[in-house]
């Protein structure tokens, strides 16, 4: 009879504790949500051409995994905007990255070392606007002044300013 019981209550525990555990969310009832804070600008651009950024990373490692290395970078979005400033456009839309690994593997990786290959591949559209508006695009570190909409600066200066540094 105890063992019986001591299934059944233990069975009963379980139960209950994954009925109250488990909820539900209804995400359709979300009326209030990102896009409500979202500021939306009407643009009106022209095309200018698709602009094309390669990168590759090669990972090297030797054998037993003693002695690793690593060149090459990604494809940033830096990258693809100065390719569309040297077409004139003003930004960029549409933007693709594409990965392509260009390393093969077998058994005895670990043994011999190994070299992998990573291939970045980014593409977007260069956009140049008809009537651009002062402060469309301008991101966080973009200089007052600039006659081009996005461009970088110094990171470190735009931090020291945040804080009380000297420019």
């Amino acid at each position: 009879m105890k063992k019986t019981f001591l299934v059944a209550a233990v069975l009963l525990a379980s139960i209950a504790l994954l009925t109250v555990g488990c909820t539900t969310t209804d995400l359709t009832t979300n009326k209030t949500g990102w896009s409500d804070y979202a500021e939306i600008a009407v643009k009106d651009f022209e095309p200018v051409g698709v602009v094309r950024v390669t990168s590759k990373e090669v990972f090297e490692t030797g054998p037993f995994g003693f002695k690793k290395s690593s060149t090459g970078s990604k494809v940033t979005y830096d990258m693809l905007i100065a390719e569309a400033v040297k077409l004139g456009a003003h930004d960029i839309i549409n933007v693709r990255i594409d990965v392509a690994n260009k390393s093969s593997s077998g058994p005895f990786d670990y043994f011999k070392g190994t070299k992998k290959e990573i291939e970045y591949i980014g593409t977007a559209l260069a956009i140049k606007y008809k009537n651009p508006p002062e402060q469309a695009g301008r991101h966080f570190g973009a200089r007052l002044g600039d006659s081009e909409i996005l461009r970088s600066v110094d990171v470190s200066s735009t931090i020291q300013s945040l804080f009380g540094g000297k420019k």
